[in-house]
């Protein structure tokens, strides 16, 4: 599977990683490369490792960079361990991504933004049994 991953420049500061927590930063890392990336572009990805004593977290700053003189996305998370640390902040960057992309289409200007986020779906407020408008509209008309 070829990725657009040009470069990726680590900082670790205060512990070291394992082998799991590298395997596993590399696969979020490519991923990420596989969704921002389009046609010849490469990503360049700054990632900022530190562990906090006080908090016992780590923090984790991702700077991507797509093609030459391209857009720079910065997303900051912190958590328990270096790689969920690394999946939320590549996350957070995805959604920036996306809300890039829609503001450059324009959809917010004739979208419904509930259909953006399609997980997020609306859920109902009625109590549980109770009848709702439409069930007593099927109920009278028959």
């Amino acid at each position: 599977m070829p990725t657009n991953l040009a470069a990726v420049n680590l900082q670790v500061r205060g512990f070291e990683l394992n082998s799991l927590e590298e395997r596993r930063i590399d696969r979020h890392l490519r991923r990420l490369a596989q969704r921002l990336t389009t046609g010849g572009d490469e990503l360049v990805v700054d990632l900022n490792l530190e562990w906090h004593e006080m908090q016992r977290r780590v923090t984790a700053r991702i700077i991507a960079r797509s093609g030459h003189l391209g857009t720079q996305l910065v997303s900051d998370a912190s958590a328990e361990t270096a790689d969920k640390a690394v999946r939320l902040a590549s996350e957070r960057i995805l959604r920036q991504f996306g809300r890039r992309r829609r503001m450059e289409r324009g959809v917010g200007s004739y979208s419904v933004p509930s259909r953006w986020f399609p997980e997020r779906s609306r859920r109902s407020h009625a109590r549980p049994g109770a009848k709702t408008r439409d069930a007593e509209r099927a109920n009278d008309e028959s």
